[in-house]
């Protein structure tokens, strides 16, 4: 009778460290680490970084910047014609429209479109919903290329980043009695050594 009791004991301990462990096994599959998050594809939407973008207004530079999170974008303006700052939690991301929808402290419900990511840059359209609220933010369509409305589309630069944007003021062949140099926009070549900008 002990034997029998004892191996039914046995059996039970068996059973419950063999689910235990299909339990963190399965555990461990869907929890991901940082490296694991980093390389998810979110489209055209930064995943971390400060992204800005300046303009003038009247004579007055200002800058908008974007720092990403995976919970939340915060967004300050600075210059001498206006100046704000918050912080929009995210609601939604549809990655196949690159349409971010997030609401700050006081409320308001932004929607976000992004495009172009580059290394150093991302361009983006942001809407404030002023009417609507979520319902107009979920409804509001990726506005065409060459819209104007609210400041249209944007390239925002990584901070720390360099957009490779500027063109040579020169460009061509030049030569003297050594040797010829070929500058363009996108590489520069000296004799058999060519170096690609």
């Amino acid at each position: 009778m002990k034997n029998e009791n004892l191996f039914k004991v046995l059996i039970l301990i068996i059973l419950f460290i063999s689910c235990s462990n299909q339990d963190m096994e399965n555990t461990k599959n869907n929890i991901k680490n940082p490296k694991d998050i980093e390389n998810i594809d979110t489209g055209d939407l930064p995943t971390s970084g400060s992204y800005s973008w300046s303009f003038k207004i009247v004579l007055s530079e200002q800058k908008s910047t974007h720092t990403f999170f995976s919970d939340r974008i915060d967004y300050k303006m600075e210059g001498g014609i206006y100046s704000t700052k918050y912080s929009m939690k995210k609601i939604s991301y549809e990655k196949d429209k690159g349409k971010w929808i997030g609401k700050d402290e006081k409320g308001n419900v932004y929607v976000m479109f992004f495009k172009d990511k580059t290394e150093n840059s991302v361009t983006i359209y942001k809407h404030k919903c002023k009417k609507g609220g979520l319902k107009e933010a979920e409804d509001f369509e990726k506005p065409s290329a060459d819209t104007t409305d609210d400041h249209g589309w944007n390239v925002y630069t990584l901070n720390g980043g360099s957009t490779n944007d500027e063109k040579l003021n020169i460009s061509g062949e030049f030569s003297n009695k050594k040797g010829k140099i070929y500058i363009s926009d996108d590489y520069v070549k000296i004799g058999k050594l060519c170096l690609q900008i």
